[in-house]
């Protein structure tokens, strides 16, 4: 996707420097790319939200097992102490 709209920008961004640039029709081609930009990029959030949202998960997960290991073997110290 990145790729076609790079194309596609490549080749409209021309009409902004020429005389024709206040065509009507110039303009809507040019908002129809800001708009399938602007679509694309949220798109891309959303996916990176939802990946971002997996990492958190499996990052939590990881921090209560060496929580819980290190409960652990606090616990079999002070037991190791008090014997």
């Amino acid at each position: 996707m990145p790729d076609e709209l790079m194309e596609h920008f490549e080749g409209e961004i021309n009409f902004l420097s020429g005389s024709e640039s206040q065509s009507p029709s110039n303009w809507f081609a040019f908002s129809e790319l800001i708009y399938s930009t602007c679509l694309y990029v949220a798109v891309v959030a959303i996916q990176d939200k939802d990946l971002g949202g997996e990492r958190i998960c499996e990052r939590r997960q990881r921090n209560r097992d060496a929580a819980r290991k290190s409960r652990k073997k606090q616990t079999e110290r002070a037991d190791q102490l008090h014997e």
